[in-house]
């Protein structure tokens, strides 16, 4: 879901919209608003879902986004969750990884 720019800090990031809704939506969270410099994702439609598309970030940015998935991503996975939440996690998490690892990559080139 992210690429990035050969030989650029800034990678395109893109999460689901099960992230977006669970812990990034500014009516359930301060993500935004404690982030002014972070630009409001772009709305996608894909098949039957959609996705929230954040365009090219800096590390610095991307840091912050991935502070803020894994900050949330324990309390949608503990043990005492419903299904609907427990998915909602899994989806953060998987967000959370291909991030990670497509900064990893990026940094490589």
């Amino acid at each position: 879901m992210t690429e990035p720019r050969s030989g650029s800090n800034r990678v395109e990031v893109i999460v689901s919209g099960t992230t977006y809704d669970a812990c990034l939506d500014p009516g359930c969270s301060e993500f935004h608003r404690e982030n002014p410099d972070i630009p409001e994702p772009e709305f996608k439609r894909v098949g039957r879902g959609w996705r929230a598309h954040y365009g090219q970030l800096d590390t610095e940015k991307i840091d912050k986004l991935l502070y803020h998935l894994e900050l949330h991503v324990d309390n949608f996975l503990g043990p005492d969750v419903d299904e609907f939440t427990r998915r909602q996690g899994r989806a953060i998490r998987k967000d959370y990884d291909r991030i990670t690892a497509m900064i990893k990559t990026n940094k490589g080139n």
